[in-house]
């Protein structure tokens, strides 16, 4: 390891606490995870993260349905005023 940087037995809680929190992107899953007692978040932060995870990548896929949904409709978008018969 190098010299400048310190073990993870070596950082101070508040360091810590930065470090986890930096892996966690989304409000909801900062609060959840600060939600839990100081004795179990440890071991539950890879759970969170995983989730988290999940849910981004559920956001985008529906994301990119949605879009694409939108695009297929405007391919198939029939004009406004009715054709006449003849």
């Amino acid at each position: 390891m190098k010299a400048n940087m310190k073990s993870r037995t070596e950082l101070s809680v508040a360091e810590l606490y930065a470090l986890e929190r930096a892996t966690l992107r989304t409000a909801f899953w900062q609060a959840a995870y600060q939600s839990l007692p100081d004795g179990v978040r440890q071991r539950y932060l890879a759970y969170i993260e995983h989730a988290e995870r999940w849910d981004l990548a559920l956001d985008g896929i529906l994301e990119a349905l949605s879009r694409a949904k939108s695009a297929f409709a405007r391919l198939l978008d029939t004009p406004t005023r009715p054709r006449s018969a003849h």
